[in-house]
């Protein structure tokens, strides 16, 4: 989903400038680097190697949200060029897998991904994200990482767990609560989402909890309208929040619960309102992920856009990939959130605004 800002006005804010002038911000940004040095200490210190994903490569992430950018690369072959049209990776994770199939063990990746259409106060086109992934485990084996690195990280900064953000005081020490998505909905949205799997049933129910404003919407968008609107906001305080079992239509490369099929395990966890990670115990069934493919394109059309092509290589390598669990953390949201900073720019050297300033700056001259 597209999240856009104004951008400001700023052709006289230089990308050195912004940094020269600005002592906090420069504090913050030097913060930002101990961070990255924590994290890779932590994950080291437990066994996990670190690894190099692709940041160009031929295969795209499937997800009919989340748009990629694409570059083509032109190379000299046999006396004529050949160009290749490769995608700037929106996640390592398809990497990460084929790895793990390899036999690689436990291991993480911290580096740049990149999303077309997202530009917000916690949205940048190019962005630092974490992922790891465990061998031979499940989604609550990450449900405790999480909360471990994050707590561990608040006290190396600040000397404690808790940290101050959004006018709030936040205990991030382990355990995490954690509420599944249908309890949440219930609690927050007053809605029964696993009563009421159909289109129609769902917007009636929604009608009668009084959300007069429902017309036609798909269950999806009916749900994420809910969802954002009357859930996001309220999770995470005064503690962080872990929400759990995902719908199977958002099961993306997730395992369906072994006990209630009409789940995944996916998790997603909430720092005071601020989406911090998705995780999933790892689909290894290719006949299934071929299956969600097709819907992905399926749904890739209906949003008006050219299906992307399913990876054969990663369907390949799930037949091979061991039990796993993997968790991709988005490092510039948690930066914002230890350093109680409320705009992402401020955690980012070089953040998108800027880039639009230099150009506005720069215009004609090429």
């Amino acid at each position: 989903m597209s999240r856009l800002r104004t951008m400001p006005d700023q052709p006289h804010v230089t990308t050195w400038r912004r940094i020269a002038s600005d002592e906090c911000l420069r504090n913050a940004l030097l913060r930002r680097a101990l961070i990255l040095r924590r994290i890779r200490e932590w994950f080291w210190a437990r066994g996990f190697i670190e690894v190099d994903a692709p940041i160009l490569a031929p295969w795209a992430g499937m997800e009919p949200h989340i748009l990629p950018l694409s570059t083509v690369v032109t190379t000299p072959s046999i006396g004529r060029p050949t160009a290749l049209r490769l995608y700037h990776q929106t996640s390592p994770e398809y990497a990460l897998k084929k790895l793990l199939a390899a036999g690689i063990p436990d291991c993480f990746a911290l580096g740049h991904v990149f999303r077309d259409g997202e530009v917000s106060a916690l949205h940048q086109p190019e962005f630092t994200l974490l992922e790891w992934y465990r061998r031979g485990a499940d989604y609550t084996a990450l449900m405790d990482d999480t909360a471990r690195v994050v707590a561990d990280l608040a006290t190396m900064l600040g000397g404690s767990p808790w940290i101050s953000y959004a006018g709030a005081s936040i205990d991030l020490s382990p355990p995490w609560e954690r509420v599944t998505v249908a309890e949440a909905m219930h609690r927050w949205a007053r809605v029964d989402i696993e009563a009421h799997p159909d289109d129609e049933g769902f917007r009636a129910h929604a009608r009668e909890q009084e959300y007069a404003w429902v017309t036609d919407e798909p269950w999806e968008d009916l749900f994420y309208k809910l969802f954002l609107t009357h859930v996001e906001p309220n999770l995470g305080f005064p503690r962080p929040i872990i929400l759990h079992e995902y719908p199977a239509r958002f099961g993306a490369l997730a395992r369906r619960h072994p006990e209630r099929p009409t789940v995944v395990e996916r998790f997603e966890a909430y720092v005071a309102g601020v989406e911090l990670c998705n995780a999933f115990s790892e689909l290894v069934d290719p006949d299934e992920q071929r299956r969600r493919f097709a819907e992905d394109r399926r749904r890739q059309v209906g949003l008006g856009r050219k299906p992307l092509p399913a990876d054969e290589d990663l369907l390949e390598a799930l037949a091979a990939l061991p039990p796993s669990a993997g968790n991709a953390l988005g490092v510039d949201r948690l930066a914002m959130l230890l350093l109680g900073e409320r705009d992402i720019a401020r955690v980012v050297w070089f953040p998108y605004d800027l880039l639009v300033a230099w150009a506005a700056r720069h215009e004609g001259e090429a």
